[in-house]
């Protein structure tokens, strides 16, 4: 992200950065579209002529002398345009209800400070308590402190009841953004000493518990929304990492809960809980209910983004867990027109494969077509860094699909490479002691000839030990992508 305010004229990528955030088919008289060279470099840019500020130089300048102080000054002009434009422009139309008016009340705030100091204080002060009441009204803390302090301000040498009135109010709100900002700092540390994977679990573990007990803290004596919003986030991580999913249900509801209460859309805040509700559910086995919470993700969620894909995504997985894979492979049907499909077409490339697998198997009325192992291989490229997400499905559907067409000479030749996975990747890290346990399930196989009584007597305590292992879906939604038993009942009935 970029401030305005802390943008240097000479940095071209800052104000191409800024120039990104307006559509290419703007306007240019809002940008004081001129025959000038900060015009010129503005059309340039969206040209696609240059990118950098060599190619700049050249482009507006050739070889005259001086150049160089003659662009920093072209920089400068487009720079103030541009920021012009985005203050004029209105807020895009894909943003919330909540984003929307923060972003609208800060230009009146805004509006309202530059009134005053131009002498126009009776105009200022109206529209400055306009905004105010906005703010109030949506919970911006700091809005509400700057406007508040700037009325106070005022009427201080006018109105001795108002300046009271506001000193009062100010005082509160500074301690309401005291405790905002300090439980907001626990859920920002929480977050990143999570992101530290190699940080030891007990650790983790105690640092969860501390930032969710100040969190509790700060939630018993003090309520807004970024208060409850941090709370409730910081709960939803120390469920998840302890892997209290009940717990992790009832957070996620409460939260919900509370924003609803809101006269505002809180869609985008309630649309974070459900993301973290849906795999909890999926883990609990309470499936229905996972897809009526999918349902209500996809409601608020721009058909086709980001967002959206994210709750189709966990669709297809519930449709796995659940076994009604008929659902998995009607979304798949759907997603495929859009763009955010083709940004995570590997993802889908492995779902694809799973549902392709069960319609070959008899699990899934539907069109198998032609599906070649190789090709898919080559095709699902996933990044060599990747070795315990999604590179254990790859091994586990070329197992799949090698017994499927019981080529039992090439499952035998697969395995030593199997052996050496598990052994570099999954047996030291608990987050892949289930993939571990379902590789050397497989690995039973061509050790019993592929004969089912033989395999079957082996495996019975290795599944048992799956059984008794709690699943990770909420960390490693690309691990275990079909339950691990389902994918074993599978494997028993292809056996000789």
């Amino acid at each position: 992200e970029y401030s305005i305010l802390s943008l240097k004229p000479d940095h071209l990528k800052d104000i191409f950065t800024l120039l990104d955030t307006l559509p290419s088919n703007l306007n240019l008289d809002v940008l004081g579209d001129k025959s000038d060279k900060a015009g010129k470099l503005y059309k340039a840019y969206r040209m696609k002529l240059v990118r950098s500020d060599q190619e700049a130089l050249t482009y507006l300048f050739g070889d005259a002398n001086h150049r160089n102080r003659y662009y920093r000054r072209v920089k400068s002009v487009l720079r103030t345009r541009v920021i012009n434009t985005i203050l004029g422009r209105n807020p895009d139309s894909n943003a919330s209800q909540l984003q929307a008016t923060f972003i609208e009340t800060h230009k009146k705030a805004t509006a309202a400070k530059i009134l005053i100091v131009k002498g126009k204080r009776s105009a200022g002060t109206d529209l400055a308590e306009e905004a105010l009441q906005v703010a109030v009204k949506f919970h911006l803390t700091d809005l509400i402190i700057e406007l508040t302090k700037l009325l106070r301000d005022h009427y201080a040498i006018s109105d001795n009841k108002k300046y009271s009135d506001y000193d009062s109010k100010l005082k509160n709100k500074w301690k309401d953004l005291e405790s905002e900002t300090l439980i907001d700092n626990y859920h920002q540390k929480l977050r990143m000493y999570l992101s530290q994977s190699k940080m030891p679990e007990i650790e983790a573990h105690e640092i969860a518990k501390d930032c969710f007990d100040k969190a509790k803290a700060i939630q018993e004596y003090h309520s807004s929304y970024q208060i409850n919003y941090s709370a409730y986030r910081i709960y939803a991580l120390y469920y998840q990492l302890i892997k209290d999913y009940a717990g992790l249900i009832r957070n996620c509801k409460d939260a919900i809960s509370y924003f609803d209460q809101f006269d505002f859309d809180t869609g985008p805040t309630k649309r974070i809980f459900l993301l973290y509700l849906v795999p909890a559910l999926i883990s609990k086995r309470q499936f229905q209910e996972a897809a009526n919470t999918i349902h209500k993700g996809l409601t608020i969620s721009a058909r086709g983004g980001h967002n959206w894909m994210a709750f189709q995504q966990y669709q297809i997985i519930n449709s796995f867990y659940s076994g009604d894979f008929r659902a998995g492979y009607d979304v798949m049907e759907e997603i495929k027109q859009f763009k955010t499909y083709k940004r995570l077409a590997e993802e889908f490339r492995i779902y694809g494969a799973y549902l392709h697998f069960f319609a070959l198997t008899g699990k899934l009325e539907a069109k198998s077509g032609r599906f070649k192992l190789a090709k898919f291989m080559n095709e699902v490229s996933l990044q060599e860094k990747d070795k315990k997400g999604m590179n254990v499905n790859l091994w586990i559907l070329r197992i799949l699909f090698l017994l499927q067409a019981k080529k039992w000479g090439a499952i035998i030749d697969q395995m030593e490479n199997i052996q050496s996975y598990r052994y570099r990747h999954l047996r030291k890290d608990e987050a892949t002691l289930r993939s571990d346990l379902f590789l050397k399930l497989l690995w039973l196989l061509p050790k019993h000839s592929f004969i089912q009584e033989n395999v079957e007597r082996e495996a019975a305590p290795l599944l048992a030990h799956l059984d008794a292992m709690p699943s990770n879906l909420m960390n490693h939604l690309d691990m275990e992508i079909v339950p691990y038993g389902k994918l074993w009942e599978s494997v028993v009935e292809l056996l000789l």
